[in-house]
């Protein structure tokens, strides 16, 4: 039986989560013997993420301000990180993952995931980090992957995964990233032509978000 832990990016949304949770159900119908954790802040637990065959683990929360900062209702973001670390330490040291997929930030808000991720690659699980199709401003992510919190990527992570297509946004020439990302397509609900068979030509739908 193969173990794949997940860690969902909490901020803001339920975007990430939600990637996640597709990731984990379509890896589930490919095994259906397939051992799944998903560790996330996402206070809430949403009807899809009610799945008997998926362990959800929850960290405290860090909630995205519109200022760009990051809280906890009842801790410091400081006592929020460190008990964010030790929970996904202790869960890896228990499961024992053959892989791990990160979303978005490849260690956390704040470094959280470090030791937890040494751990696992120490234990021969593989590393990967998914990223979105279109991920800001690029001098902004550029400036992002100049920092800490990004330093060693190559060298800890195995795989990198883009959730969209090269055509919308070539994310080695719009942001440089330290890896040869591998390009998935969009992760949604497959959609069949049988769904398609009524369409109203006057509907226009608006999205906003991923969650």
């Amino acid at each position: 039986m193969r173990h794949y832990l997940f860690s969902s990016h909490d901020g803001f949304g339920l975007g990430h989560l939600r990637r996640n949770t597709q990731i984990a159900h379509a890896l589930l119908n490919l095994d259906p013997t397939a051992a799944i954790t998903i560790v996330t802040g996402v206070a809430v637990r949403p009807r899809w993420l009610a799945d008997p065959r998926i362990r959800v683990v929850a960290v405290p929360p860090l909630i995205k301000g519109r200022d760009g900062s990051y809280r906890n209702p009842g801790m410091s973001f400081e006592e929020a990180i460190a008990a964010r670390s030790r929970t996904i330490d202790q869960v890896i040291a228990a499961v024992r993952p053959d892989a791990v997929v990160v979303d978005r930030h490849p260690y956390g808000l704040a470094g959280e995931l470090k030791a937890g991720l040494d751990r696992a690659k120490d234990d021969g699980a593989a590393l990967v980090l998914g990223l979105r199709d279109v991920l800001d401003e690029p001098t902004r992510i550029r400036a992002e992957l100049a920092g800490a919190g990004w330093a060693g990527v190559a060298d800890r992570f195995d795989s990198l995964l883009v959730y969209g297509d090269q055509a919308l946004c070539d994310h080695q020439a719009e942001y440089g990233l330290p890896m040869e990302p591998v390009y998935t397509g969009w992760v949604g609900p497959r959609v069949t032509p049988a769904d398609c068979a009524h369409r109203d030509e006057r509907l226009l739908v608006v999205s906003a978000g991923g969650g």
